[in-house]
């Protein structure tokens, strides 16, 4: 494409005229100059906006010319404000030429943004106060060049799966508005050795809800409802909450309202029992928010649900048919639909399977939950899917910006948990190897669904599966193979060239002990081994910490992510801080070693009663611990963290207060918080 309008032409000329050729005695002045064109081109790279402002004139101004022909001027502090402090990008930059004389110089400098643009900048510079200024720049820009992957390279990823006796696995590959690839492997339908397609169904467990909210937000633009309505406007069957739960607050999965998956498991039923839409509203329409609307955040499956029955009030058609009518049929996506019966046949479907041995065994998914799950689709129409958000016929680019948009708290800031930042679309957005990602993974039954999309990189990729737990490592590494070049930190973080610190036995051993975390309701346990400070989990999944300081530590783990563990103290509390990436800390606070003799034990025995959730535990003592029964949710084992306060060995039940009195406890996980159990006897 032809360049673009450089300002400054006439003076520039007028400079180049001038110039002399450089002898061997300025050299010097030379490497002066290209020192300063190192500090714009790396500050800028690296998050270093202190080098810009040595480089810079204190009048230094951006010329560009715009689309409509006229002439932008971006300040020298504008630009600086835009480079974040530490945030280092994938752009890279090289000095093409360097021409001076006396104290006037043009420079020119190559600037590759990978997967976007090439710039061409051009520079004007002069020696102000004994050293060299940027004081003019503009530049010439070009498409970025692609980097090329074939199709083998990609189907060697997916050898593994393509044998007639492995479940399905299906991909595809959208690269700035075009597939360039699509391919299925393995069975459908294991007994019967049915191939996989591209056209295959698949169940997308929780990429469903990436299209509720698109339905939500296609819907307020069609004028049919508001983020800020009421949801017993459209549900007056939910109770009169304290305060009033919006639509918004189900969009940023900040009402409150407890998981219904979770509270299901804790009611006690089973995993293959009947499970339907009745049943799940029901369990929601006992329970009460665990905080106000707005205010926190809980990753509830509970608000995809709601806003899928609002989106049926609202366009006065079943959430399936509106859907349909809407989306799918418009978008020619005649292999996606919402399963809102699961008895109903659903033909060219992936079967649904787990590993058993060396083998394969149905597992059966006995639910009917729209608007968080159950939707099912192929790797062909969600290619088209994708291609419609990056250049949408259906819907206005107005709901594709707001599906990116991060959500926020009532207080305006964003809910970052540990893998990603909210947005309304139902994405978490973070930084994969430096470079953003928008991404959502999903599973159900042995069902494992991912979409990663590289949003300045125009890349997505996404892949479908019936019978491995979870598919996103098959669209990483698939990324990996498209994007190296535009990635600005290693695929396997190098714990070798980590600035540490030594520290000594006691300096570590000041940071062990229990630590518990609130309100997700689970134990973490820093323990000193070999000189070494070490992070253990349940079931023996320990990580080693490297000091950093004598407060922080980095976690040896495998892959990308920088994870970082810090101490501290607050209020005279011991406080652990476990942080990802740019995600917020999660809190952990240290307890006292802390016991219980055997008639203190026996004072927790007895029958408690949850009446939201109608169900009944036994605790009692075994083999001088507290246990709970149930006879169909199972056994529970307990141990003491402090006075009245206790955690479980069950995901479901892993965290217990009771009350001083002791006529109660609230079982407190952080997605199904303060449920209630009585007393009885």
């Amino acid at each position: 494409m032809k360049s673009k309008k450089i300002l400054a032409a006439g003076m520039l000329m007028v400079v180049v005229t001038c110039m002399k050729a450089q002898t061997a005695t300025n050299v010097s002045e030379t490497d002066l100059i290209r020192s300063t064109l190192l500090d714009y081109i790396e500050g800028t790279a690296n998050g270093e906006p202190d080098r810009l402002r040595r480089a810079f004139h204190p009048d230094f101004n951006l010329y560009t010319v715009t689309k409509e022909d006229s002439l932008r001027t971006i300040s020298g502090a504008s630009y600086i404000a835009n480079v974040k402090v530490g945030r280092k990008n994938s752009r890279r930059g090289r000095i093409l030429s360097i021409d001076y004389d006396q104290d006037i110089a043009i420079a020119k400098v190559e600037v590759v943004v990978p997967g976007w643009r090439d710039f061409i900048d051009h520079f004007l510079l002069l020696k102000y106060e004994g050293s060299w200024k940027i004081v003019h720049k503009s530049f010439t820009w070009s498409p970025a060049s692609e980097q090329t992957v074939s199709a083998k390279e990609i189907d060697e990823l997916f050898a593994g799966f393509n044998t007639k006796n492995h479940p399905a696995v299906a991909a595809t590959v959208i690269q700035r508005g075009k597939v360039i690839y699509k391919k299925a492997f393995g069975s459908a339908i294991l007994d019967h050795g049915v191939p996989a397609t591209v056209e295959t169904k698949f169940q997308l467990g929780g990429l469903s809800k990436h299209f509720t909210a698109f339905a939500v937000l296609l819907l307020e633009e069609q004028g049919k409802l508001s983020l800020t309505d009421d949801i017993r406007t459209y549900m007056p069957q939910l109770p009169e909450y304290e305060e009033t739960i919006t639509i918004d607050n189900l969009m940023s999965m900040t009402s409150g309202l407890p998981d219904f998956w979770t509270l299901k498991n804790i009611a006690g039923w089973h995993r293959d029992d009947v499970f339907t839409q009745a049943h799940a509203l029901e369990l929601i329409r006992k329970s009460k928010p665990a905080f106000a609307p707005g205010e926190d955040y809980i990753y509830s499956n509970t608000d995809l649900l709601l806003l899928s029955e609002i989106v049926s009030e609202a366009s006065g058609k079943p959430f399936a048919s509106f859907l349909k009518d809407e989306i799918f049929e418009p978008l020619g996506m005649t292999n996606t639909l919402v399963v809102e019966d699961f008895e109903q046949f659903t033909p060219n479907i992936a079967a649904s399977y787990e590993r058993d041995g060396d083998g394969f065994k149905r597992s059966a998914l006995n639910y009917g939950i729209t608007g968080a799950t159950n939707m099912y689709s192929s790797i062909e129409d969600l290619s088209k899917w994708e291609l419609n958000l990056q250049n949408p016929t259906i819907g206005s680019k107005q709901i594709i910006d707001k599906m990116l948009t991060a959500c926020t708290l009532k207080d305006g800031s964003t809910m970052d948990p540990l893998f990603g930042r909210v947005a309304y679309g139902q994405h978490l957005l973070h930084k994969e190897r430096g470079v953003l990602n928008a991404y959502q993974t999903g599973s159900l039954g042995g069902y494992a669904s991912s979409i990663f999309r590289f949003l300045d990189q125009e890349f997505t990729v996404i892949v479908l599966s019936s019978g491995i737990p979870y598919s996103g490592y098959l669209g990483m590494q698939t990324a990996y193979k498209f994007l190296e070049d535009h990635f600005t930190e290693p695929q396997e973080v190098d714990f070798t060239t980590l600035k540490t610190k030594r520290l000594t036995k006691k300096q570590l051993e000041q940071h062990a002990g229990l630590y518990w975390i609130e309100p997700g309701g689970y134990s973490r346990t820093i323990t000193v081994e070999n000189d070494t400070l070490t992070y253990v989990r349940g079931g023996g999944r320990n990580s080693k910490l490297v000091p950093l300081s004598d407060n922080q530590f980095q976690m040896i783990s495998p892959g990308d992510e920088t994870i970082l563990v810090s101490f501290d103290e607050k209020n005279g509390k011991k406080q652990m801080n476990f942080v990802i990436g740019e995600s917020a800390p999660l809190i952990a606070y240290r307890q006292d070693p802390f016991q219980l003799d055997q008639n203190e034990l026996r004072s927790y025995a007895g029958l408690y009663y949850c009446e939201q959730l109608n169900v009944l535990y036994e605790f009692s003592i075994e083999n001088g611990k507290l246990a709970a029964k149930n006879m169909r949710a199972g056994n529970v084992t307990f141990k003491p963290i402090r006075k009245n306060l206790f955690e479980g060995d069950q995901w479901f039940f892993s965290g217990i207060q009771f009350s001083n009195d002791k006529n109660g406890f609230h079982l407190s996980l952080e997605d199904a918080r303060n449920i209630w159990f009585e007393k009885l006897r």
